[in-house]
């Protein structure tokens, strides 16, 4: 009784026909899937789906954005069958099918935009698993590119209980040995080192950014967006929220040594790593600049806009006035070092920061 009234209610649900009796069909499945089209309707270039499963997520994808070049991959080769069945249906041009495993995807380095992984993370035998997943998708990810994934939440009581009781109504799960595992946020978290923002309407798909004081004690947060055709791609705190004014502080302070390269934004901060300090937006204040003062080496490596090269130089002015060395660095491989090659940052590393034992 119980399973009949599964598959009744699976097949209500599942509102498109290509979805019903299909295990990636279902009210979940749809709504994760829904917002991830969402998220790519309008990504450019190269988009690849790890898991890509019976194709309901990338056949749809490929309708809305026909210029999208679009891979998927999966290591069941019946499921790929049905994706390359429904392309062929809808005369779809911009998807390519592999075979083959996340953990060991057969791409080159940075090779894709945008990395997509849903109603995957579950059936994955364990977090370690998960992880090699995530890394590999990292890997092959281009620099400031996306990786978009989701995985169960375990402090949900309905998904705990809706796992508990699948495999008595849904046989696929011991037919195809589906772990329908959960995961703690925490332990994402923790595993990934960043923080997690909870779901809010004022706050929606945004990287939460905690900042430190230069003891390395959390007094402030910023948040960035996921897209990067948001127009306001840094959210802070307000001054009620923050112990310490961000704009007071430098984000990456806690890091640094004797020298420092001085960025507009973490996203800049990350791609140099530790001796890069962010303002946290295209202005700096005169405490941030009293904080820059205190090291001896600063380098101002601010976007390569006109407007933002004026306020470099205005910068560096300030701060020769101050005892020790100040440089102003413009990038030639990209518009800011979020987006400049490897060997550009190397060179920023090696000349700026190497030389005073930072790593």
């Amino acid at each position: 009784m119980l399973r009949n009234f599964y598959y009744w209610f699976h097949r209500e649900i599942s509102k498109k026909p290509e979805e019903r009796d299909e295990p990636s069909g279902g009210w979940w499945h749809n709504r994760v899937r829904r917002e991830a089209v969402n998220l790519c309707q309008k990504c450019k270039g190269s988009l690849l789906e790890v898991g890509c499963g019976e194709g309901l997520f990338i056949t749809r994808l490929a309708v809305l954005n026909p210029q999208l070049e679009i891979t998927g991959i999966d290591s069941n080769r019946k499921k790929l069958l049905n994706t390359e069945k429904r392309c062929e249906e809808k005369q779809l041009k911009n998807v390519m099918l592999i075979y083959g495993n996340a953990v060991n995807l057969p791409f080159e380095d940075e090779q894709f935009e945008t990395i997509v992984c849903i109603n995957t993370f579950f059936n994955m035998e364990s977090i370690d698993i998960a992880n090699d997943v995530l890394t590999q998708m990292v890997r092959v990810c281009r620099r400031k590119g996306r990786v978009i994934f989701d995985f169960r939440n375990s402090l949900n009581p309905f998904l705990r209980l809706k796992y508990k009781l699948a495999p008595y109504y849904d046989p696929t799960v011991k037919e195809d040995r589906l772990p329908l595992n959960t995961y703690n946020p925490k332990h994402i978290e923790k595993l990934w080192r960043v923080e997690a923002i909870r779901m809010a309407l004022n706050l929606p798909w945004r990287l939460f950014i905690p900042i430190h004081d230069k003891f390395g004690h959390l007094v402030s947060w910023t948040t960035r967006s996921i897209s990067w055709t948001n127009p306001q791609r840094y959210i802070s705190a307000r001054s009620e929220e923050e112990a310490l004014p961000h704009k007071n502080l430098l984000y990456g302070a806690h890091l640094a040594r004797n020298a420092i390269v001085i960025v507009e934004g973490p996203l800049d901060a990350w791609a140099i790593g530790p001796g890069a300090v962010a303002t946290c937006g295209v202005n700096f204040s005169m405490p941030q600049m009293n904080l820059m003062a205190e090291y001896p080496i600063r380098t101002v490596c601010f976007d390569t806009s006109d407007d933002a090269q004026k306020r470099a130089v205005t910068l560096c002015r300030h701060l020769a006035a101050f005892p020790g060395v100040t440089n102003n660095l413009k990038t030639v491989s990209g518009s800011d070092p979020a987006e400049i090659e490897s060997w550009e940052l190397e060179t920023i590393r090696k000349n700026f920061l190497d030389f005073t034992g930072e790593k």
